[in-house]
């Protein structure tokens, strides 16, 4: 499974414009709340699924938000020392 690189301003900037909570994000997607709390604070990516149902949440397509990469590793952070 490919993680993808979230562009976080884009995704809370897509969630701002329908007007949704992080919570009404996952009622409305079936993704967990405390997984778009960790990608919104940076700490987690969503793999194509998931970012697929966000999208459709969203009303957007996944790389309005993301790019897709094969990485598990968050663009710009060091893991390796969690």
């Amino acid at each position: 499974m490919h993680d993808r690189t979230i562009d976080i301003a884009a995704l809370i900037a897509w969630r701002a414009r329908r007007g949704m909570t992080m919570a009404e994000l996952s009622r409305t997607s079936g993704v967990s709340y405390s997984l778009i709390k960790y990608v919104h604070a940076g700490e987690r990516q969503f793999s194509d699924v998931t970012a697929h149902k966000i999208a459709v949440a969203l009303g957007c397509t996944a790389d309005d938000f993301s790019t897709p990469g094969r990485s598990r590793r968050i663009a710009g952070t060091d893991r390796s020392a969690a």
